[in-house]
């Protein structure tokens, strides 16, 4: 009885998180579609598109840790593929001659 009652418990849950997150999709799917429409009559009236700029993604965006070791590795070995081409190719250039 007791397991019962905490499944049900748990799926109540799980079905109010998702009818929460849906209804956040369906706000966020009528803002989208109230823009395009704002859109659409500026353009069929002729009217000057003003560009819409998130001010947070004027931001200058710092790399951590982990994005600035993984950049230097893949340098690293795009440097070593390069100088290894290189390498090879002058080998059987010389061996050609």
């Amino acid at each position: 009885m007791r397991r019962f009652i905490a499944d049900a418990c748990l799926i109540l849950l799980l079905v109010a998180i998702g009818s929460y997150v849906s209804d956040d999709h369906e706000k966020d799917r009528e803002e989208l579609h109230d823009k395009i429409a704002e859109f659409e009559s500026s353009v069929a009236q002729n009217k000057p598109v003003k560009p819409q700029v998130d001010k947070s993604s004027l931001n200058e965006i710092d790399e951590n840790l982990a994005s600035s070791m993984a950049k230097r590795t893949s340098q690293f070995i795009v440097d070593l593929v390069d100088t290894s081409t290189v390498i090879v190719s002058d080998i059987f250039h010389g061996l050609a001659e």
